[in-house]
């Protein structure tokens, strides 16, 4: 069995080895010798792993930005028959439309407030320092912001 030695590092490799086992280098007599091969291929793994980090990156700008903007409704509100706060931990204070309780933002403008009456599913729109829930067969409830 014949061995050919590389040029550049000596390493002993088999008679048809093409490239050195420990360096990389050519183990053909051309003038290309003591050059590595270059790898020309499309590095699928990492290109895939760039497009995953960017959409989580912009998932979580999204997420973030809706949370901010949702947020909007933290505060005290009130009209003239309740003065209703809402906390950014999701807890509400209350007492005339609902008891204390919870509220959770679904949607861009769903709202459920959980109370010792159950849960109430509303449409809500904020519109300047003007809060309105609006609930299947009920009138609204127009809330003004106390807390600016």
């Amino acid at each position: 069995m014949e061995v050919k030695e590389c040029p550049k590092c000596g390493t002993l490799n088999g008679e048809t080895s093409t490239y050195c086992k420990s360096c990389g280098n050519s183990l053909n007599n051309s003038a290309m010798a003591n050059e590595r091969p270059q790898n020309n291929s499309i590095n699928i793994s990492g290109a895939i792993k760039a497009i995953f980090v960017l959409i989580v990156i912009i998932g979580a700008v999204y997420l973030g930005y809706n949370h901010f903007a949702k947020s909007d409704i933290v505060g005290k509100w009130e009209n003239n028959k309740e003065l209703v706060e809402f906390r950014s931990d999701g807890s509400m204070t209350a007492g005339y439309y609902w008891l204390n309780g919870k509220y959770t933002l679904e949607d861009d403008d769903i709202i459920d407030i959980t109370d010792l009456g159950g849960k109430q599913e509303y449409t809500y729109k904020i519109d300047g320092d003007t809060l309105t829930l609006k609930e299947d067969g009920y009138k609204p409830i127009v809330l003004t912001r106390v807390d600016k």
